[in-house]
């Protein structure tokens, strides 16, 4: 792997391989909607959209013909903190495809006749969410936890205009906030050739860009829906990336019942042994200033407090018991696993290696694993207490419109 800055000041990020037959090529920027200062909610989302809806020397109908012609398709996600546009190609159209992705990337276009159409499609999306419960329940549980909103709401949607595109693409695409990274079968000469001819913007002076602040306080949220079956969504805020608690923290999230752990805690007694629910998530999030262990729960409104004990019940034995070996050993192989095999893939290398240089974070995969395997049971027992598990959820539900019987958090 290298990295290193361009005479036009774009930083680089290259890790070839010639074993694959295809490369990605990614401009990933360290900004998400929580840099949303300013403007309205959802502008950081809907500016990505934008970027694909034509350039200086494209319109959106042509940058996607070409992208047919080379059998691919641009895409792109914002996050919290990261908003990246990537393409993934056979190799041998690797230089048509950075050319494409460059160009609309450096030059957008950004037309008002486009932005007037887009606000819909992303009403739509909104909307879209809107009718799916379990999207419902997370959407509350971002409320709890005072998290950005990504798509904003219809009505900030509606507001935007193209002086707010064009105000957070000035304050955060230029090369003091920007990154390019290509990963597998590339010509890595003909790639840097190709960047250091860009005109790519320099950063203006400015104040460093604000982030919105996080004020916890309500802890349960109910609403209730024309919905069968119930959807339960949780949060526990804990540290994220760097802190030194990563390891342990997403063994707990596995022991939990993340990384396809089939004989975690809570998949387990709740989906395998009372056959509660069918769907039993678990996840740790790690941003590099903060993260949140999550979970979501689809099962019948009959269960729910059943299932919530069982959730609380789990908790607080992580606080208060050493976990056996066996689990100990069953939970760190199922996650190095999944963190190894992940990482045979050329985008989720991609992934890894852009958030990780934005933020100036450890990348190196076997020595993240080496850690992992390092996580004893006094380590999860001193991380489970650390974060006080059982007392620290937030919880959003989504129940029926004729259930009653939610028992609120203490």
């Amino acid at each position: 792997m290298e990295i290193m800055t361009l005479k036009n000041h774009l930083q680089v990020v290259l890790k070839p391989d010639s074993s694959s037959r295809s490369a990605v090529f990614a401009y990933a920027i360290k900004a998400g909607c929580n840099m949303e200062v300013g403007v309205p909610a959802g502008t950081a989302h809907f500016l990505e959209h934008m970027l694909f809806k034509g350039s200086a020397t494209k319109t959106a109908k042509k940058i996607n013909q070409d992208a047919a012609d080379l059998g691919t398709l641009p895409n792109a996600y914002t996050s919290e903190d990261e908003t990246k546009y990537y393409i993934q190609v056979q190799s041998k159209y690797g230089m048509e495809a950075l050319d494409l992705l460059s160009d609309f990337f450096w030059q957008p276009a950004l037309p008002e006749e486009e932005i007037e159409k887009e606000k819909q499609v992303i009403i739509e999306e909104i909307h879209m969410y809107a009718d799916q419960p379990s999207s419902v329940s997370g959407e509350v549980l971002e409320g709890l936890l005072k998290r950005s909103s990504l798509l904003g709401t219809k009505k900030s949607v509606r507001k935007i205009q193209r002086s707010d595109l064009l105000q957070f693409y000035n304050a955060h695409y230029h090369t003091g906030a920007v990154i390019f990274v290509a990963t597998g079968n590339f010509d890595e000469y003909a790639v840097l050739s190709y960047l250091e001819r860009l005109n790519v913007h320099q950063p203006k002076d400015r104040a460093e860009q604000e982030r919105r602040e996080y004020d916890l306080q309500q802890k349960e949220a109910v609403v209730k829906r024309s919905v069968k079956q119930a959807h339960i969504s949780w949060a526990i805020p804990v540290a994220g990336y760097g802190s030194g608690d990563e390891p342990a923290l997403e063994v707990i999230a596995t022991i939990l019942g993340a990384h396809g752990n089939a004989s975690s805690r809570l998949y387990d007694e709740i989906r395998e042994e009372k056959g509660l629910a069918y769907a039993v998530d678990v996840d740790y999030e790690s941003f590099h200033d903060r993260g949140y262990l999550l979970g979501y729960m689809g099962l019948s409104a009959t269960y729910v407090n059943g299932a919530r004990k069982i959730l609380f019940k789990h908790l607080a034995d992580l606080e208060t018991s050493l976990v056996s070996a066996a689990e100990l050993r069953r939970a760190i192989a199922c996650l190095t696993g999944q963190l190894v095999i992940g990482m045979d893939d050329v985008l989720t290398q991609n992934d890894s290696l852009s958030y990780s240089t934005l933020y100036g974070l450890e990348f190196d995969v076997d020595a993240f694993v080496a850690k992992v395997e390092a996580v004893t049971a006094d380590e999860v027992l001193r991380v489970a207490q650390k974060y006080a598990l059982a007392g620290n959820v937030y919880v959003a539900s989504v129940v029926p419109k004729t259930w009653s019987a939610i028992e609120q958090l203490s």
